[in-house]
């Protein structure tokens, strides 16, 4: 038998009808997992109840590793509109099913991570994390004032580190 198996995956293998098994990795289960680096063949010997002996050979060819390159410091105001980007793989998955666009546009709420799916040009799949960080706005408050023509007062303002007056006759 002939299997693929992304690299870094598990495989489980499992024959069946012999009394007794024999791995070339040294297992004696009719089931075995494997968490293979390279390609590579495994021979197993089973040997039922009459002492009759089977030898099955199976390969598994690991698919190579990929990785995916992305901006890990995006930050920015609640509200504001940032685009998520990444490259290295075919297909992307934003959380609304798998695209070939290697961006997501996103409104930023609160600071989370955003998860995506990439998936390679081997098939193999990975998940990945990218962190936004979201600044809150501030909470602008003015003092009221009330004055008499010809008077003078001061208005303060609050919840900023810098202001922009626009002062209107009306």
């Amino acid at each position: 038998k002939n299997d693929n198996v992304c690299l870094g995956d598990s495989a489980t293998i499992y024959v069946n009808g012999g009394k007794t098994y024999s791995w070339s990795t040294g297992s004696t289960d009719s089931i075995i997992k494997v968490i293979p680096s390279s390609s590579f063949q495994w021979t197993m010997i089973g040997t039922d109840g009459n002492g009759c002996i089977d030898t099955l050979s199976y390969r598994m060819n690991v698919k190579p590793a990929f990785s995916v390159s992305y901006d890990n410091t995006i930050k920015g105001c609640e509200g504001d509109v940032k685009r998520l980007t990444a490259s290295g793989a075919k297909e992307y998955d934003w959380g609304q099913g798998p695209t070939t666009d290697a961006f997501s546009d996103v409104t930023l709420i609160n600071s989370t991570s955003y998860q995506v799916t990439a998936t390679s040009p081997h098939d193999c799949q990975i998940v990945f994390s990218i962190p936004v960080t979201v600044y809150k706005k501030p909470v602008g408050k003015v003092s009221d004032l009330t004055i008499c023509q010809g008077e003078t007062g001061d208005l303060e303002a609050k919840g900023g580190v810098k202001y922009k007056w626009n002062v209107e006759d009306k």
